[in-house]
């Protein structure tokens, strides 16, 4: 499949892109350290425009309502392509006021939660006139750059685990795979 992605030089993004290249997928990458700042929509329209011919786009960079607009883009461009998939990076947090107790991630977790609500109801409010598959992948705390700079090391990832950013890889490689539409996976890593 060809696969576009936002956000594949670092964290997440970086553990999808290189587990889809190594299982043959041609991916292609937009991230801000190449100049595709995904909050000037000059850019986003360029991804757009750059990636509407391939089989998936997964919307993985988060920076306020960029990740929501991009998906907007892309469902308005694919909705009646049933050979066409988008795929979500959202968060647990989706499900829960602000664990974290940080107004920094507070905002992330807003904004999480605004994609995957919009995700739903693009889902469950056009059934007749939507053919492209829509999933919403949203983990757990993922050991990345963002956590690192604002989760409890004393609380977090010892009291509650964490994972890695190829543990996500791995689902999204699962839900990309399947032959169903799996519309929203929502997973965290076990004690052991």
């Amino acid at each position: 499949m060809n696969i576009a992605i936002t956000g594949h030089k670092n964290g997440i993004g970086k553990a999808i892109f290189n587990l889809l290249k190594k299982e043959g997928h041609f991916v292609v990458g937009y991230d801000i350290e190449e100049g595709f700042d995904i909050e000037d929509v000059s850019t986003q329209q360029e991804i757009l425009d750059l990636s509407k011919d391939y089989d998936v786009f997964i919307n993985n960079a988060h920076s306020m309502n960029s990740q929501i607009e991009l998906f907007d883009m892309f469902f308005n461009e694919w909705q009646m392509q049933d050979n066409k998939h988008i795929i979500n990076i959202s968060s647990i947090e989706k499900l829960f006021p602000n664990p974290i107790n940080n107004p920094q991630i507070l905002v992330y977790t807003q904004q999480k939660k605004k994609l995957w609500k919009k995700a739903f109801s693009s889902i469950a409010n056009r059934v007749e006139d939507r053919k492209v598959k829509i999933s919403t992948v949203s983990p757990s705390l993922v050991k990345t750059a963002l956590s690192d700079m604002y989760v409890d090391r004393n609380y977090w990832g010892k009291t509650i685990p964490m994972m890695q950013p190829v543990d996500v890889a791995k689902v999204v490689s699962f839900v990309l795979n399947h032959e169903l539409e799996i519309i929203d996976i929502t997973f965290t890593a076990r004690q052991t």
